[in-house]
């Protein structure tokens, strides 16, 4: 099977995806293509992130070179020839759709917003309403919704009245579990100043201006914040200006060792499709409190895996709750760790995915 990946925005949970799927599939014998845009936040390794018979593809594709884009992705997937085509984020959904109108009746079309564009809540309700437009007119070709989390379905069904195929996201479980003298030495020991971490790009969508709120609440009180990942310096001097330390972008493996080093976790999106960091957090054993926003909701079942916030005081007063309560800290943490393994796992994600590859399309 044939199967090429179109991808914008190579980073964070989206290429994570990416890469689970294409490698999979790659490993298994299947011919495998990833057409890209190459952006700042794109992975200086990324070639190193994909199995060796991965073929790469990079193309220029961006809102400001749409024309450009149309023509140069359909005519790679033109010399591609796919059975199936997987098109990944709002931009490279939208242009894969239109560049494959009028094509191969037989092509087997899948699209996964991983977080649609008109669920954003930093913008006018008007500018949503022209997302839903352009969702709209790009639904007018044969690819099927493919949504990451229940809300994302939700919305997909109530603004566009087109069914969605669910397939939540999934971690490396086994990657990001702490071993046992890990677990056996982090977290509660006396005298240590109480971590609190997030991943993540600085942009509105991540909420750092709640972060950084919640920091400086409860500056001088031992709490440490820290911010992996990285975003222009106007939004990085606001975590700064706060007191939490951003440390850029980070490998996957430093990434693990700093969630294993933490305390807890702490999401303070605006919103999100199905936040992969927050899963691998609870893979690390990490306690997650997560603000109540689509996507964190469909992760977190609160007070049993974690904890829900609304606004920043009710953060506050839970991390000062988790930071005195080890028996609470504890039981969100292995609470985390089992919703992981048992729904978040890798091995579920690929079956599903398999299925929906070589099966009609059944909305769930």
């Amino acid at each position: 099977m044939k199967i090429t990946h179109l991808i914008e925005s190579t980073a964070t949970g989206t290429l994570a995806m990416v890469c689970l799927a294409a490698n999979h599939f790659a490993a298994r014998g299947h011919k495998i293509s990833v057409v890209y845009s190459q952006r700042p936040e794109t992975p200086s390794n990324l070639a190193g992130l994909f199995h060796r018979d991965v073929a790469l593809h990079a193309l220029p594709m961006g809102p400001k070179d749409l024309p450009v884009s149309l023509i140069e992705v359909r005519r790679k997937l033109k010399e591609l020839n796919p059975d199936v085509l997987h098109m990944h984020s709002s931009f490279a959904g939208f242009v894969g759709r239109m560049a494959t109108l009028g094509w191969r009746s037989d092509l087997r079309a899948l699209y996964s917003p991983h977080c649609i564009s008109f669920m954003r809540t930093d913008i006018s309700r008007t500018r949503r309403r022209i997302f839903t437009l352009l969702e709209a007119v790009a639904a007018r070709g044969r690819a099927s919704y493919v949504a990451c989390s229940r809300s994302e379905a939700q919305a997909i069904e109530r603004s566009l009245g087109r069914p969605a195929i669910l397939l939540e996201n999934a971690v490396d479980v086994d990657f990001f579990a702490p071993s046992q003298w890990e677990a056996s030495t982090s977290a509660m020991r006396s005298g240590a100043r109480f971590t609190v971490v997030t991943a993540g790009g600085i942009r509105r969508q991540k909420g750092f201006e709640l972060f950084a709120e919640i920091a400086r609440r409860l500056s001088g009180q031992g709490f440490d914040f820290l911010w992996i990942g990285d975003g222009d310096t106007a939004s990085k001097a606001v975590l700064i200006d706060a007191g939490v330390r951003v440390s850029g972008w980070r490998t996957r493996q430093d990434v693990r060792d700093i969630l294993h080093a933490a305390h807890t976790y702490l999401s303070t999106a605006a919103w999100e499709g199905m936040p992969i960091s927050v899963i691998e957090a609870m893979a690390a054993g990490l306690p997650v409190l997560a603000s109540r926003c689509a996507g964190n909701v469909d992760v977190i079942d609160d007070g049993i895996n974690g904890l829900l916030f609304s606004v920043a005081d009710e953060a506050v007063s839970c991390l000062e709750r988790l930071r005195g309560d080890s028996s609470l800290h504890t039981d969100l943490a292995s609470g985390g760790q089992q919703a992981a393994r048992q729904r978040f796992a890798q091995g579920r994600f690929l079956d599903e995915l398999e299925q929906i590859y070589i099966g009609p399309s059944k909305p769930h």
